[in-house]
């Protein structure tokens, strides 16, 4: 959220001293163009000299008339256009400590829709016609809509003279408003610690005086010649050339004093072509001239190599200036952002940036301008980069904190987009939510099956001790039987009883054979086992091994039995 002041409006007429003076105290929006470096009038480097040393605008005054002229004929088509009156606005407002301040050509009454116009130029107009602004006028356009709130403005061109007209709508743009609240703000960072240099005006080489004529006459001998004080002028006059060069005005005199070299250098070879017509040798007279012409020769060689050499020596200092400018701003980024930001670089291709933006540029102010818009954009991407990760660490410390061993790579993590950023997180933390939560699934079903395994273990475990315990108590009554040789009996403490007898020497007599038994016996007869499951015997002897089957399966049905009743319990 960009924290802003409510719009202020002026009583001030555009041009006038009051407005002109208002004007001095805030960042306006027909600069803006000229701040991001857009302009076609003004380079970023000359807004600076002018905020800076209170300078005037010198590119308000020659287009003003004609600007008024034209807006004065296209008001009342814009207002056709726009379906409501318009009245001139200047409106001011503080948008992130910034003072800001916008002239509208014209606004409807309730600051809805503003209106710019700008003469008409007949390679724009077509692209204008098509829906789009060029991109020299749409910071205006966009601090307009900042600082007034209005919803849209109308920009048009118009020709008063020809009655050419072409407007379209212009909309705000989230991404130009980012780019030019941190333009002004990097701006006003420069502004307060500006170092007025005055700027070098564009010069012209001196003027050079031209070598004196050398005049050669002869006809078998020299008849006249001024060769010798020809000599000592010329000789002169070389020696006192400058090669030691630092301004734009030492570089635009040497250029004229390599034309004036290069044509002296002509004039001798044409003084001894005009000799050699007379006379093919006089040897001093040559010897001279060669001498002489060499002279000239190699110091338009050293004067042309010094020249190209501090060039290209001004232009690499410049450029290492303009990388180091950079570096020491992304220094100071990355000491006032979080710790846990770590790509805040500066451009990896910045010397190829600043050296593509010095390209053509012949004047040291030209080549420092150049380097110094480069400069100034390098640094608004740094800002931004700064901004965007600092929001977006921001969005992460309020989404959570528990997760941080997920974001080791959070410092770089930062400069993805928004968006991107926040899906980036999320999924992380919502996979890792997910394991933890199959991790506890699976511990709890280990746990189950643990507790499960458990207590099949203590169900064998019991079932085995119960077998035992009956193997063992049925071992202990067929002992007993065959050693008493008698009809012993086993009682029991609870339910029905159960009887064995036993006899191994004779079978039981009749009577003994249909005497009643008692529910539940067993009793041995004739080497084998009866068993009663009332009070009658039943007719069928069982083996001790039959028995011994029988007594296994009953154990086993009893445990059965009593696992249901523990269950159902």
């Amino acid at each position: 959220m960009i924290k802003m002041s409510n719009p202020q409006f002026h009583s001030v007429t555009q041009g006038s001293p009051e407005w002109l003076s208002l004007r001095t105290g805030y960042l306006t929006a027909s600069e803006a163009p000229a701040m991001l470096g857009v302009s076609r009038f003004q380079t970023r480097s000359a807004l600076l000299r002018q905020k800076a040393t209170a300078g005037e605008n010198d590119i308000y005054q020659p287009v003003a008339d004609k600007g008024h002229a034209s807006e004065a004929a296209a008001i009342d088509v814009a207002a056709g256009i726009i379906g409501d009156d318009l009245y001139p606005a200047t409106v001011t407002r503080e948008v992130e400590g910034l003072r800001l301040l916008a002239s509208c050509d014209g606004m409807t009454m309730d600051s809805t829709i503003g209106w710019e116009n700008k003469l008409y130029r007949e390679e724009v107009a077509p692209i204008v016609d098509g829906g789009t602004v060029p991109d020299e006028y749409r910071p205006q356009l966009e601090q307009q809509l900042l600082v007034t709130g209005a919803e849209k403005i109308l920009f048009s061109m118009a020709d008063h003279i020809n009655g050419h007209f072409a407007w379209c709508w212009y909309f705000s743009d989230p991404s130009l408003r980012e780019r030019l609240i941190s333009g002004w703000r990097q701006f006003s960072s420069d502004l307060k610690t500006y170092k007025h240099v005055e700027p070098q005006e564009v010069v012209a080489g001196a003027v050079q005086e031209s070598m004196p004529l050398l005049v050669i006459d002869i006809s078998g001998e020299v008849l006249e010649s001024n060769l010798v004080t020809y000599q000592q002028a010329v000789s002169k006059r070389i020696q006192a050339i400058k090669t030691d060069l630092k301004t734009d005005q030492d570089f635009a005199d040497a250029d004229q004093i390599i034309k004036a070299l290069e044509n002296g250098e002509k004039e001798v070879e044409a003084a001894k072509g005009r000799a050699l017509a007379k006379t093919k040798s006089i040897d001093e007279l040559f010897r001279t001239i060669d001498t002489l012409k060499e002279e000239m020769r190699q110091k338009r060689l050293v004067l042309e190599k010094a020249v190209k050499a501090r060039k290209t020596a001004i232009r690499a200092e410049i450029i290492d200036a303009a990388v180091q400018s950079v570096a020491s701003h992304a220094q100071q980024v990355r000491n006032s952002v979080d710790d846990r930001i770590e790509a805040i670089h500066p451009p990896h291709d910045m010397r190829d940036r600043v050296a593509a933006a010095i390209k053509g540029k012949r004047t040291i102010t030209s080549l420092q301008d150049a380097a110094d818009q480069a400069v100034t954009d390098a640094k608004l991407e740094i800002n931004a980069d700064a901004a965007r990760a600092s929001a977006n660490l921001k969005a992460y410390d309020a989404i959570d904190t528990s997760h941080a061993h997920l974001f080791g790579d959070l410092g770089l993590l930062v400069n993805k987009e928004p968006d991107d950023f926040l899906a980036t997180v999320k999924l992380r933390i919502a996979e890792e939510e997910d394991r933890q939560r199959k991790l506890v699934e699976e511990e709890r079903e280990r746990a189950r099956q643990d507790e499960e395994r458990r207590r099949l273990a203590a169900e064998q475990e019991h079932a085995r001790q119960e077998e035992m315990a009956s193997v063992s108590e049925t071992q202990s009554e067929v002992a007993s039987g065959r050693d008493s040789k008698t009809v012993g009996r086993v009682a029991h403490s609870s339910s029905p009883s159960m009887e064995f007898q036993s006899s191994t020497t004779q079978s039981p007599s009749d009577s003994t054979r249909n005497q009643s038994a008692k529910p539940m016996s067993a009793r041995v007869v004739d080497g084998g086992i009866q068993i009663a499951l009332s009070q009658d015997w039943i007719q069928k002897t069982y083996s001790i091994d039959e028995a011994t089957q029988l007594r296994d399966a009953l154990s086993a049905a009893l445990r059965e039995a009593r696992r249901g009743e523990t269950s159902a319990a």
